[in-house]
């Protein structure tokens, strides 16, 4: 069902896909040559950047279409570890193209993924609904059709961070993402028995495994001090829930990291990663 009357039939929902689609791609390449004029990336990175994104869209759309009927990625398990592996996607960028070039790539991703949910929720299906249905696209209150915010808030929360932050304060927020944030979901909604008093919807099994999963990600890039201190104040943030936690947890790791290693550059400690290094 359609929730505007932009299609009447088959003929004009298939029109208005091909312009969705159409206008898709269009913000997607506007935001690399617009991230470009600021000199955030060049103008070979952004065709580059460009060209590969609409081939990994056509790839993963007819892999979509082709296991619809044999994966069930309507289940929260699975879009939550669907989270899990787009924050080591989004770390990994980082590593390979660089800072401001894979926050550029986020943002033009993130503008785009919004001129599609700008026609998904209005019923017009386009080339990229397939493969974003198959890794779990769904609305949290069980409406398919409303504007999927978590993933927008996701997106444009580690672009900013990662184009505005040190790559340490960087590494830090992604893995409070990446880690404290979904191990937090995935056991507070299994085991999850003892709510938190100001918030119900939240548990204490799961803002311990967030303290945990945090401690450990955040741990291998910085010293132990910084990623007790970052996770427990990541995941008290989480719990209040009066925000969405995919834009709160990010900026509150990365602000609370940049803080700490401003006040205290010289903290003393070596990261998991130094220590297994060497």
């Amino acid at each position: 069902m359609l929730h505007v009357g932009w299609a009447k039939n088959r003929g004009d929902e298939f029109m208005w896909g091909i312009i969705g689609t159409t206008l898709i791609f269009l913000a997607y390449y506007s935001s690399l040559f617009v991230l470009q004029e600021f000199n955030i990336i060049s103008a070979s990175l952004a065709f580059s950047y460009g060209v590969y994104a609409t081939l990994v869209a056509i790839v993963v759309s007819l892999m979509a279409y082709g296991l619809r009927n044999k994966i069930d990625t309507s289940r929260a398990r699975f879009r939550k570890l669907t989270h899990i592996a787009s924050g080591l996607a989004v770390l990994m960028l980082v590593y390979m193209l660089g800072q401001k070039e894979a926050a550029a790539f986020l943002l033009a991703i993130g503008a785009a993924f919004i001129t599609h949910e700008l026609f998904y929720s209005r019923g017009i299906k386009t080339l990229f609904t397939w493969p974003l249905l198959f890794i779990g696209r769904a609305s949290r209150t069980g409406e398919d059709r409303a504007v999927f915010l978590p993933t927008i808030w996701s997106i444009l929360s580690l672009g900013t961070v990662i184009l505005l932050f040190p790559l340490i304060v960087a590494e830090i927020s992604i893995a409070a993402f990446t880690f404290g944030d979904g191990l937090a979901y995935l056991i507070g909604k299994k085991w999850g028995l003892h709510k938190l008093p100001h918030n119900p919807e939240k548990s204490w099994e799961g803002s311990i495994a967030f303290v945990i999963g945090g401690l450990i990600g955040i741990w291998y890039f910085a010293p132990f001090i910084v990623a007790i201190f970052v996770s427990l104040i990541t995941a008290s943030v989480e719990s209040l829930a009066k925000i969405d936690d995919n834009l709160t947890v990010p900026f509150a790791a990365a602000i609370t990291g940049y803080l700490l290693l401003l006040i205290q550059p010289n903290i003393t400690g070596i990261s998991l990663h130094e220590l297994f290094a060497g």
